[in-house]
């Protein structure tokens, strides 16, 4: 492949996540209409949060993957930072401002943090160390 149809690729790549991202965006503003409005959330608020959280958040991912295609892993960390503040600032605004969130709602945001740490971790470490070999 060359270095145009890569780039080319890639950039088709990039817009497909942009429209996956805000689709991810679209359904946790559903979900959270449905299921958590009852328990004090501001959804004109929360989906503001969540919009705006969402930018970040899918540039950061594409530039991470780009960073780590490239073997740039100082630049992969930077956008791997700017990916997880926009991935976690919606769950935290959630979890902060619900008036009286029952426990399985907390328990159930805490373990979805606690595992998207966790595989995020784990992946960005494969692929730094896959590209080091």
């Amino acid at each position: 492949m060359t270095s145009v149809q890569e780039s080319s690729s890639r950039q088709w790549l990039v817009a497909l996540w942009y429209g996956v991202s805000l689709a991810y965006c679209a359904t946790r503003v559903y979900l959270a209409n449905r299921y958590v409005r009852p328990y004090g959330l501001n959804i004109a608020v929360f989906a503001t949060v969540e919009i705006m959280a969402s930018i970040p958040y899918a540039l950061g991912t594409a530039k991470l993957v780009s960073a780590l295609a490239d073997r740039r892993t100082s630049a992969a960390a930077r956008w791997g930072l700017v990916a997880s503040a926009g991935f976690f600032a919606p769950d935290l605004f959630m979890l902060l401002t619900t008036d009286e969130a029952p426990s399985w709602l907390t328990t159930a945001l805490l373990g979805w943090l606690t595992v998207a740490i966790g595989f995020t971790v784990i992946r960005t470490v494969q692929a730094v160390n896959a590209r080091k070999a």
